[in-house]
């Protein structure tokens, strides 16, 4: 399952939407996203928990380039044993915010 937390300020001073996934979260995350014609981020089935802080949930909303592109990074991130994260950038959240996926990475901060 994912975690999914909003910082204003995360890495250097900038807006960052983390996603943390075990094994088993990366492969359902991939599983849900890889032939979706648009889906949210946080959706119930794949989600665990979810802050947004002041974010609105339609900010998480990803359209069918999108879930195609976040399900490849959720399958290279399972394809690796090591600590590991990815970059994403969706149109829903615009240039100013960034998501980081990570494997085995930034726990601490739940």
């Amino acid at each position: 399952m994912l975690r999914i937390k909003y910082f204003d300020e995360f890495k250097n001073g900038n807006p960052f939407v983390v996603v943390l996934a075990d094994k088993e979260g990366l492969r359902a995350a991939y599983n849900f996203f890889k032939n979706k014609q648009g889906a949210f981020l946080n959706d119930n089935s794949i989600t665990e928990f979810c802050d947004l802080a002041t974010l609105d949930d339609n900010s998480l909303y990803l359209n069918r380039k999108e879930c195609k592109e976040i399900s490849k990074h959720f399958k290279n991130l399972d394809n690796i044993n090591d600590s590991r994260h990815a970059y994403f950038d969706t149109e829903a959240l615009g240039d100013e915010i960034e998501v980081i996926i990570s494997y085995l990475e930034y726990d601490d901060l739940f």
